[in-house]
């Protein structure tokens, strides 16, 4: 996609599969982070990050998915460019590679 067709982009993001799928990433990023080592950078604010996805209310929690969920609609092109036929493993990389950033 030449263009971003941001109306496209959005509609395609704000679907529940879409929401469902980055809120899994999520998870599986919060597991990820609770098993790493002491001394990953940023270590003790990632794992509060990854107790806040897995403890908080799911409303609290949907926040939390959202926030990762708009910035990759601003900011990663794999994710605009494929809309709602983005992969899992795309997803997954666009929680991971925003986990520090959204701290």
């Amino acid at each position: 996609m030449a263009l971003i067709d941001i109306a496209a982009v959005f509609n395609a993001a704000t679907t529940d599969p879409i929401f469902r799928r980055f809120q899994a990433a999520c998870l599986v990023a919060a597991k990820d982070i609770k098993a790493e080592s002491s001394n990953t950078p940023n270590h003790e604010q990632r794992v509060g990050w990854a107790d806040a996805v897995l403890q908080l209310s799911p409303g609290e929690s949907a926040f939390r998915v959202y926030r990762h969920l708009r910035y990759a609609i601003a900011t990663n092109s794999a994710f605009q460019a494929a809309g709602d036929q983005v992969t899992d493993n795309d997803i997954q990389f666009i929680v991971n590679s925003q986990i520090d950033i959204l701290l």
